[in-house]
């Protein structure tokens, strides 16, 4: 089982045979912040675009490296299209 599922509650499946139990897993609520990062990748690969990571659209708190890295990328961004636009 990997590491960041742990089994919840024991119910009966509506096609699980007389006596039989299936379990059902939750994640742990810090690997939620993982899938939202992997959905947000594949939105963006599949709109065709080169998929960045905003921590702060998909409501990731506490990630100061990934926030600042963004701000200077937009940074860079701006000046080079202020730049494109002058010549």
């Amino acid at each position: 089982m990997p590491a960041f599922l742990n089994p919840s509650t024991q119910e009966s499946h509506p096609h699980a045979r007389p006596g039989q139990r299936s379990q059902r897993y939750h994640l742990e609520p810090h690997h939620e912040d993982a899938f939202k990062c992997l959905r947000d990748y594949e939105a963006q690969k599949k709109a065709g675009r080169e998929p960045e990571f905003e921590p702060v659209a998909l409501g990731i708190k506490n990630a100061h490296y990934w926030e600042g890295r963004a701000a200077a990328l937009k940074l860079q961004g701006d000046s080079a299209r202020d730049a494109a636009a002058i010549k």
